[in-house]
């Protein structure tokens, strides 16, 4: 009779994981749905109570109950949220299913019987490898999605940011020999208006300007159409310039309708197609945030389970054997959740330019992961002391036992 494939399943999981493991990572499990539940409501409040008018008003212009239009939204911002704050609640949660381990002795019991702190990782790599899988398909994905179903909606923070506007202030454009002043048009065509083109930076002075009234991307890469455009030149002496109008002229301007038609929306919030043009655009705007955005999505899979494996080491050092250090757990929560929150500071440092983005995103994933390998090397070091331990209790066990 053959087997079920359930009961197939769960032989091919127990050659992986033990009855410990899987009972730890059903835990780890649970204490991160408790705290990203407690997060994800906090959230919801606090953005409800700007949200909630733009909602009601939404529902009033499009002559629909306000539940048909609350509901999408509320599920936009729990896929937004989630995405953000899975991390933190990675790390809470271990670090609080891992305090219950220990206080329920499962940890000593299961080193006392000889299970080395390597093989004890078992359970957290598992998590990590869950975490992480859900964590790269919310930030490659499911939150670019979430993020432009809500401009499509026109409800929330997100639809008043990035709706396709022509924004109210000039932005400049910095190219080597070239700087552009424009007001940008975003949305699916984008456009440039009353701009301004200084030619001639790389020589220390002005060799053209270019004024035109609007410019449009044309079929070919890098040309751009001007309209009803005004062209000063120098004369050779320096101090007169020459005029001249035209209807029309195509410029060459190193900018992609892709960087437009999403201009001052962050990377993360891009769609795949769209992130990877504009981070295959060096020395343009949004070169770096997207460069950034990029790496954080492959190293998507890995941050949860590092920031587990620092959660997981940093509960155990708050106890010796049996024994709670209160304060000591506390102090080290709260430094496990500052360097989380560090790992802004390194993303915003490649976004700006100032660390290639490669760096910057894989810097706080080496601290974490080093911050967790210092700790189970900790471990292996005492783990003799505590094997010692247990073979004495197991011999004054076996000598006094009843015939």
């Amino acid at each position: 009779m053959r087997p079920r494939p359930r009961l197939r399943a769960i032989r091919i999981t127990d050659r992986f994981l033990g009855v410990s493991d899987r009972d730890a990572l059903w835990l780890y499990i649970g204490f991160t749905l408790l705290v990203m539940l407690i997060l994800l409501v906090t959230a919801l409040a606090i953005d409800l109570v700007y949200a909630m008018p733009n909602v009601v008003s939404k529902a009033r212009e499009t002559s629909v109950s306000t539940p048909v239009i609350l509901a999408p939204y509320m599920l936009y911002r729990t896929v937004d949220i989630v995405s953000r704050l899975l991390v933190q609640a990675c790390f809470f949660g271990i670090f609080l299913a891992e305090i219950i381990r220990i206080r329920r002795l499962e940890c000593i019991v299961l080193a006392l019987s000889g299970m080395s702190p390597i093989r004890a990782l078992a359970p957290i790599l598992a998590f990590g490898v869950l975490a992480g899988g859900f964590q790269f398909t919310c930030e490659a994905w499911a939150r670019p999605a979430a993020v432009f179903a809500q401009i499509d909606l026109g409800v929330g923070r997100y639809a008043h940011r990035f709706q396709p506007m022509l924004r109210p202030q000039s932005d400049w454009f910095l190219q080597p020999d070239t700087a552009i002043r424009a007001r940008v048009k975003t949305g699916e065509a984008p456009e440039l208006h009353n701009i301004s083109k200084f030619s001639g930076l790389s020589r220390h002075k002005l060799t053209q300007v270019i004024l035109a009234q609007k410019a449009v991307p044309t079929n070919k890469p890098d040309i751009w159409l001007f309209s009803n455009v005004v062209i000063w030149t120098p004369q050779a002496d320096q101090n007169t310039w020459v005029q001249k109008a035209l209807p029309d002229l195509e410029v060459r301007l190193k900018l992609r309708p892709e960087q437009l038609r999403y201009f001052g929306m962050n990377g993360y919030y891009l769609k795949w197609p769209d992130l990877r043009k504009v981070a295959a655009l060096p020395d343009t705007p949004g070169y770096a945030d997207a460069q950034v955005s990029l790496w954080l999505r492959w190293t998507a899979v890995l941050l949860p389970g590092v920031v587990a494996l620092m959660a997981a080491s940093l509960a155990q050092t708050g106890f010796q054997g049996r024994r709670q250090n209160t304060s000591l757990l506390v102090a080290l929560a709260i430094f496990g959740y500052l360097i989380v929150v560090s790992f802004k500071v390194f993303w915003v440092l490649g976004e700006l330019g100032t660390l290639p983005p490669w760096i910057s995103v894989l810097s706080p994933l080496f601290l974490v992961a080093g911050i967790g390998a210092l700790s189970v090397a900790g471990q292996m070091v005492a783990s003799p002391k505590l094997l010692r331990s247990g073979e004495v209790f197991r011999n004054f066990l076996t000598r006094n036992q009843r015939p």
